[in-house]
């Protein structure tokens, strides 16, 4: 992240190196304090909603870690070698999680945001919520970092944006002992590393990640009492002599498997760093620490804040279930430490109130619900509610497949026509799922979406009625027709399609593409695309796991920002090997009896799903006798020939039915 910051700003090799000269300056100086330096520290948790959005025990776990590790608390400098015994520092900075926010709010000084970001943080996550690194120490606790590190910091005055981006960017597999951290002592020890990285320190071998290479015993970290040695690479060997004296495989600063100490001479280093800034810097360290950041972040006088009002977030396992079906829901609110009390509504559930931290519910009605919590401490009471929360369908309510979808009335998502066939968006969010006449194929509408003002990578969801494949045998399939542009080069898009089989409890992964393999056009489009007729693709996706299912459901996802339109057509879902048009045919068993007739006949048809037919009635000279389009409900039908033409004269007629794109023909003779 260093180099990609230098590529983009060379001035920062001088920059460091003046600074550098400036650290030395301060420490030949004999600056010495017995105060202790104290550091307000926000932590940002970035999650998806499940454990990794890591609880404050951890976090407060991470905290203790680094207070005993910079105050030479640790217990376990007693194993510490003979040989650098006397050069344990104790380094005199404390860190505490900050008592109020930018805006004065009383805070316990941790966020919590749901973002994917977390799965592919670097940067992006520091524009994505970050308060003012002149008053605080920013980390983020992520799921995965980018390039594959455990954690990461910048130099003093290094971050990009004139150091406004400083901080760290943390695993929380690697952050603190417990929860979600793996627990190895290294790991445990990672946010030592990054902050002694962000308050100037090397790594013993010197200023590069490559560790354990005969070069690095002509290199240097700039410190006197940290031998110089090549680095050590996740072992703990204590006798070993890299570079012709004993390395200090225990320092903190080494990428060693048991570090326990950082030296004399780090412990000074970090002081120093603590004395320094620049008019320039956005983030200088010599501000943390000072009376008025420690009034303006409550934290002067060591003083316990009072209990804040409660941050109010709320989740459930599911956005869809099925009657009957139990929900959790869970209070994820924050910002609060005494005992709280809990009011939940639940408008349609049973029961539809609870004082239950995490109640567990049911519904007995289907349709679009709302949840509200109110969470009560010492401090107030706060309240939060999810509008269109969850959506509650029939199982019994199902679609027989194989069916289609060409979206071609504006009935979307709700059908009244077919109440089986409701979608559900989440309109709680905006720039949603819509139905639109731009483009389609064939016919008329599609569906259509478009990422341009999604800053927080949080995903636009569209579930899709449930599905009885008791019918279809393997193999099928589900088909749709796509068309896609990437708008700039920026452009960040994923999109995603799921398969549940029970009621939207669990969800299984079949479709995951990003921007440039979801285009299907090889050129950006800049403005709004609108898809020509050779610019849509079709999507195959084998389904026939789930052959005999009776009920299946599909969710499909878009996230990401500065995109275009996605648009979608067209679907086909569980179509076995014959294909629909040809399943339609098989299954229809269109006939008229009797045949001849003398008018009175009965054409009978099948229809496995609910299905709108066209009947045209033409004479032999290819006049229209009538015209009937008419919806019509899954089973057995009979139309009698009396309903198309009252007193139809003696002659030869062409009965035609008409599906979708499949069409079939009789003859009929009137006698």
């Amino acid at each position: 992240m260093r180099n990609r910051a230098l590529e983009e700003n060379p001035k920062l090799i001088e920059t460091r190196t003046q600074y550098l000269k400036s650290l030395e300056t301060i420490k030949q100086a004999n600056y010495k304090s017995d105060a202790i330096r104290v550091i307000p520290v926000v932590i940002h948790v970035l999650h998806t909603g499940g454990s990794n959005n890591i609880t404050d025990a951890q976090i407060n776990d991470a905290m203790e870690i680094i207070n005993r590790d910079f105050n030479k608390l640790n217990p376990d400098t007693a194993s510490v070698t003979d040989e650098f015994q006397n050069s344990i520092a104790n380094v005199g900075v404390e860190f505490k999680l900050a008592q109020k926010d930018p805006n004065g709010n009383c805070t316990k000084g941790i966020t919590r945001s749901y973002s994917e970001l977390t799965n592919n943080a670097g940067e992006n996550v520091k524009d994505f919520i970050k308060w003012d690194p002149s008053k605080y120490l920013n980390v983020w606790v992520v799921s995965n970092i980018e390039i594959g590190a455990g954690g990461y910091s910048y130099y003093p005055g290094e971050a990009p944006n004139n150091d406004a981006n400083a901080g760290i960017v943390v695993l929380a597999s690697q952050f603190g002992s417990i929860g979600e951290s793996n627990g190895n002592n290294s790991s445990n020890r990672t946010l030592t590393h990054e902050i002694g990285h962000y308050l100037s320190l090397n790594h013993t071998w010197g200023n590069s990640n490559d560790n354990n290479i005969q070069d690095n015993c002509y290199d240097d970290d700039g410190i006197a009492d940290t031998p110089l040695t090549i680095g050590t690479n996740s072992s703990c060997n204590l006798n070993q002599e890299s570079c012709g004296s004993l390395d200090n495989v225990q320092n903190y600063m080494d990428y060693a498997s048991c570090p326990k100490m950082f030296t004399v001479g780090q412990g000074a280093a970090i002081r120093a760093a603590l004395e320094y800034g620049q008019s320039w810097q956005n983030a200088p360290r010599n501000n943390l620490w000072t009376e008025q950041n420690l009034i303006e972040t409550g934290l002067a006088n060591n003083s316990d804040a009072n209990d804040c009002l409660a941050i109010v977030e709320i989740e459930s396992q599911s956005s869809t279930v099925c009657i009957g079906q139990e929900v959790e829901w869970v209070n994820k609110s924050y910002n609060y430490d005494s005992e709280a009390s809990f009011d939940w509504d639940f408008p349609g559930a049973t029961p539809s109130s609870s004082n239950q931290e995490n109640p567990i519910i049911f519904y007995n009605q289907t349709g679009l619900f709302n949840a509200t919590l109110t969470v009560t401490t010492s401090g107030g009471s706060q309240t939060s509610t999810i509008f269109d929360a969850i959506y509650v369908s029939n199982s019994e309510d199902k679609i027989v497949a194989p069916t289609e979808f060409g979206f071609e009335s504006n009935q979307f998502p709700m059908n009244t026509n077919n109440l089986n066939a409701n979608w559900y968006v989440d309109q709680a969010q905006e720039d949603n799922w819509s139905w639109n006449l731009a483009s389609s194929t064939p016919g008329n509408g599609s569906l259509r979406i478009r990422s341009t003002d999604f800053d927080d990578f949080n995903f636009r969801r569209l579930y899709s009625p449930i599905f009885d494949l008791s019918n279809v045998p393997a193999p099928c399939y589900m088909y749709y027709d796509y068309a896609y542009a990437i708008r700039t080069n920026s452009t960040d898009d994923i999109f995603r399609l799921k398969i549940s089989d029970d009621c939207g409890l669990n969800w299984t992964p079949r479709i995951t593409k990003s921007s440039a393999s979801l285009a299907t056009i090889d050129e950006n489009q800049l403005f709004t695309f609108t898809p020509a007729d050779d610019e849509w693709e079709t999507q195959k996706i084998n389904i026939s796991s789930w052959a005999g299912e009776e009920q299946l459901q599909f969710l499909i996802e878009l996230s990401g920002e500065r995109g275009n339109y996605l648009y979608i057509d067209n679907i086909r879902f569980a179509v076995p090997l014959l294909g629909i048009e040809e399943l339609i045919g098989k299954t229809l068993n269109l006939e008229v009896f009797p045949n001849p007739t003398n008018g009175n006949a009965l054409i009978k048809f099948d229809l496995l799903n609910p299905q709108t037919l066209n009947f045209e009635l033409v004479d032999l000279l290819g006049t229209q006798i009538h015209d009937l389009e008419k919806l019509y409900q899954a089973g057995s039908h009979e139309l009698n020939l009396s309903e198309l033409k009252e007193n139809i004269s003696p002659g030869m007629y062409f009965f035609k039915c008409s599906i979708g794109n499949y069409d079939e023909t009789l003859r009929i003779l009137v006698h």
